[in-house]
Formats: structure tokens, sequence, C-alpha cells
């Protein structure tokens, strides 16, 4: 829904770094994105999420008002991802399960549905689902260090801790700079 090549590029690069965790770079090529396209309601969403990385719970809650003020413009996609995130942040994890299995229903290979729907149900402390989510979203991204890392902890948190030494280290091989493979080991 972007107005502009130039806005989906620094899209594109924001994505990259988030899911890498460079969560600074992220949000200084979603605030790029906004400058080009200032109703690019999916860029806002996005700075919410780096924000919230970034432990700057303030600006993700102004982030995330921004991207829904900008909801009419966003795709159906878009919409159950803006609103999903905006029930997370908030703590509304029913909803936010809610919003994420319709969204991982209709896109079943929407990897970041997969990883934020986790989220949602760990948030419920329902680490079975959890687990079951991030799996999926380790089996579409397998070399993803982020998804492999969530697999891990979601095995640990429920006392599958075969399951999450070996994710961990299996992380620690893939990615020996992240300190995520020490942190889940």
């Amino acid at each position: 829904t972007a107005t502009s090549l130039e806005a989906v590029r620094e899209y594109a690069a924001a994505m990259e770094a988030l899911s890498n965790g460079r969560h600074a770079d992220a949000l200084k090529s979603f605030s790029n994105a906004v400058d080009v396209d200032p109703n690019f309601g999916l860029a806002y969403a996005g700075m919410a999420v780096a924000s919230r990385n970034l432990q700057q719970q303030q600006n993700a809650e102004k982030y995330i008002n921004l991207a829904l003020q900008r909801i009419d413009r966003m795709t159906d996609r878009e919409k159950y991802r803006t609103r999903g995130y905006s029930y997370s942040l908030r703590g509304n994890a029913q909803k936010c399960v809610e919003e994420y299995s319709t969204l991982v229903s209709l896109y079943p290979s929407d990897v970041a549905a997969h990883n934020n729907l986790a989220r949602c149900h760990g948030m419920l402390r329902n680490i079975p689902k959890a687990l079951e989510q991030a799996r999926l979203a380790a089996a579409i991204l397998p070399k993803r260090s982020l998804y492999r890392f969530n697999v891990s902890m979601y095995a640990s948190y429920g006392s599958d801790f075969q399951t999450g030494e070996r994710e961990a280290q299996a992380l620690q091989q893939m990615d020996p700079n992240t300190r995520n493979g020490f942190t889940a080991l």
C-alpha cells in the first residue's frame, strides 16, 4: 500500500534489519519509508515493533497509533498484522491470538504471523501452542536465527530442555556472533 518504490525499498531494508535483530537500523529504515510516504501505515507499525524491541514502549505506542490511524489504507493482510501487533503491544493476548490466527489461516506461509502468534500464545502461557507456531516459523525460514531462538526458548519453557539445548547449539553454529544462542543455552 505504499505509494512509491523508494518507500517500499526502505521498508524491505527495515524488515531485513528487523529480522536480523538490528532494531536501530530497522527503525531508521522504517522512518525513511514514512518520510517518503507519510501514509504508509505498515511502516509505522514496523516503527512500533522496532521501538518496542529497543525498549522504547512510549514510542512503540505512538507509532502503533499512527499505523492504526492509517488502517483504512491497508490491505486486509496488513490490517490483521497491524491489529494483531497492537493487541500484543497492549497486552490483549486473546485478541492478539484471534488476529494472528486469522492471518495464518489466510496466509499459511506468513512467517512473521506465525512468529507473532507464538508470542501471543506465550503471553497466555499456552507454551505447546507457542512452540508449535515457533516451529512453523522456523520451518519456513530455517536459517533465520530469531525463529530458531524462539523454538529453543519455547521448548525450554515447556520443560523440553533437550530440545531447547539442541536448538540453542544449532543457533550458535548458525550464527556464532549472536548473543541469542548463549541466552537460549
